[in-house]
């Protein structure tokens, strides 16, 4: 089996991933770090070990991979220390800050010569390649338009992302999802952007809005959010029908979710068995790291370059290159 270790016991590591390397067909949950003894005491029993620091994990020769789920303004530095001890890294999304640092992160992958991995773990849930077989298919003709949302509501002023200076806001929390999910199902790069955010009182995005301009007129209109009712849909429009998905990034593991199309001739529901997209990319971040890349990885660097063309246009008001 794959020894996988996790580096950052957050929200994300103990409810999502520590659950999905157990489920994980090719891999074992060998080692957690983390900076907080008492994290580290009641996580215990979870791995084979259980370091007091992450330095610690990744010195160990057992290791075969690690994910980070550290705050935003550390993935930089863990992810190139990882790959300079010879792991294998699944990164938690975003990748880095901004493109100077991702190019960074990947320039110390091809050096070390392992896999680094963004992890969108959305893009391994079927319900998104039964999208992209309708739009393939012609069921929705030739596409134009697609449109996401996903916002929640965060009051806690301490909470990392709603702090600046750990990389927090709606954009690199939330709104990133909308920007990979446009370039993944439109299987296209966009060239230009324009945007606009509110900023509160802790200095983050409250509120983003921005648009992505591809190629033959086609746009992606996303928008994101800390302050907004909780949402997360997105949907592609065509001069024949439109493709709605209700429940769209973080579905629940054990309900089946929908794909609904609308064309002329009516309505038209197509269930998706329940999964567990997060076992789903552990398994394939294991095969990759064996050598059988899967197309749904990613290294962050198309990513960040559009991140860092919507803040710009929100800062200048103009419309950005990308």
């Amino acid at each position: 089996m794959f020894r996988m270790a996790i580096i950052g016991i957050g929200k994300i590591s103990t409810k999502a991933m520590i659950p999905a390397i157990r489920r994980a067909e090719t891999a074992d949950l060998y080692a957690l770090g983390s900076s907080s003894p008492d994290k580290a005491a009641r996580l215990q029993t979870t791995a084979k070990r259980v370091y007091p620091s992450y330095q610690q994990v990744l010195d160990d020769p057992a290791v075969d991979g690690v994910y980070i789920g550290l705050p935003n303004h550390l993935h930089k530095e863990w992810t190139v220390k990882a790959l300079a001890c010879g792991k294998h890294v699944l990164c938690d999304k975003p990748l880095a800050l901004d493109l100077d640092e991702t190019k960074d992160v990947n320039a110390a992958a091809r050096s070390a010569g392992r896999v680094l991995m963004e992890g969108f773990m959305y893009r391994f849930h079927p319900q998104h390649a039964r999208v992209k077989e309708l739009i393939a298919s012609g069921t929705i003709g030739r596409v134009r338009l697609f449109e996401a949302h996903f916002h929640y509501y965060l009051e806690d002023l301490s909470n990392i992302r709603m702090k600046p200076e750990t990389g927090g806001g709606g954009l690199y929390d939330v709104g990133c999802y909308g920007i990979d999910s446009a370039r993944y199902l439109l299987s296209e790069e966009p060239v230009s952007c324009n945007g606009r955010w509110s900023l509160g009182p802790s200095g983050t995005d409250e509120f983003c809005h921005f648009t992505l301009n591809f190629s033959d007129d086609r746009v992606a209109t996303i928008t994101c959010g800390t302050h907004l009712q909780r949402e997360q849909t997105y949907s592609i429009y065509g001069d024949l029908g439109v493709i709605r998905v209700p429940m769209s990034y973080v579905p629940k593991r054990s309900r089946r979710n929908r794909v609904l199309v609308s064309t002329e001739e009516g309505e038209k529901q197509h269930i998706v068995s329940p999964t567990d997209q997060y076992a789903v990319e552990v398994d394939a971040f294991v095969a990759a790291c064996r050598g059988d890349r899967d197309p749904r990885i990613e290294s962050g660097l198309e990513n960040m370059a559009i991140l860092d063309a919507v803040r710009r246009a929100c800062q200048s008001g103009q419309v950005e290159p990308i």
